[in-house]
């Protein structure tokens, strides 16, 4: 039988007989200084809006930053919320009065065109009072929404004296009239990408190569909501009739961008940088 022996290199047979050898893993020097690692990129949500960040890549730095688009206009629906009340002894007789209200309500809603009628929460709950009997709450929520303003606030006298509590005014948009201003804002946050883009390549030395990744996000502001704070004592007197008038909304898109720079063209193929950049040369490799 013939035995094979495997011969190691000397200089790795010396650097495997040196104690506490830093390049065994597994063995720590005692008198080594401590190195803390280099610091990272920051988390996605350090990034916020309209920040700008920067992470190294292979073929190039890439560029995070965020455009926004704002369009505004006068919002063209009114929602009114409505809440039925009854308390009673009895919750038979408490649910029996709220019943009645709201059915009275529907009915005026129920002949007009345009507008929407939805009968929301419905709630009983029994009141304990140490002194006294014991009463039972019943409560249920109504909403109305319309776009003609002034005809629906009409309605909203006629469903008060119906004894049903007028408690907020809401506007907003049509689905039509929303559509277009999102597209108003987008088209705005979009058209800054490549400008922005360019110009904080500038400023770093660099050039923009192209656009990685884009992300377009919608949200819609109503700076000035109309609740209604209403006692009750309210409920048993005269309403005044509602009035509300319209303040401009906005619609604003925020557009989140990745982009890639690199050093400017040098002309040579080996200065191009970015995702078509031709592969380093052999030598350039890392030897592991």
């Amino acid at each position: 039988m013939t035995l094979f022996t495997k011969v190691l290199p000397v200089a790795l047979l010396a650097t495997l007989a040196v104690p506490n050898n830093p390049l065994m893993p597994g063995h720590a020097r005692a008198d080594a200084p401590a190195h803390p690692l280099p610091p990272g990129p920051p988390p996605p949500g350090m990034m916020g809006m309209g920040m700008m960040g920067m992470m190294h890549h292979p073929h190039g730095t890439v560029l995070n930053f965020s455009t926004h688009g704002v369009a505004k206009a006068v919002p063209t629906v009114l929602t009114l919320n409505f809440t039925a009340y009854s308390q009673s002894t009895s919750p038979a007789q408490a649910q029996a009065t709220l019943n009645q209200e709201v059915e009275g309500a529907m009915k005026l809603a129920a002949g007009q065109t345009d507008i929407s009628t939805v009968a929301g929460n419905y709630t009983l709950t029994q009141d304990y009072s140490e002194h006294g009997p014991r009463h039972w709450s019943a409560r249920q929520e109504l909403s109305l929404r319309g776009t003609d303003a002034p005809r629906l606030l009409k309605l909203a006298e006629k469903i008060q004296n119906q004894g049903l509590a007028l408690e907020g005014m809401d506007w907003s948009f049509d689905d039509a009239t929303k559509e277009k201003l999102l597209d108003s804002a987008r088209s705005q946050a979009l058209a800054k990408i490549r400008p922005q883009a360019e110009a904080d390549a500038k400023a770093l030395g660099l050039q923009l190569r192209g656009l990685m990744q884009v992300g377009i996000f919608d949200e819609s502001f109503n700076p000035f909501p109309h609740p209604l704070m209403l006692a009750k004592a309210a409920r048993f007197s005269a309403p005044v009739p509602p009035q509300s008038t319209p303040d401009e909304q906005s619609v604003r898109v925020t557009v989140q961008v990745k982009a890639m720079l690199g050093r400017p063209h040098s002309g040579k193929d080996m200065d191009r940088e970015g995702p078509d950049a031709p592969p380093p040369h052999p030598d350039t490799r890392h030897p592991f």
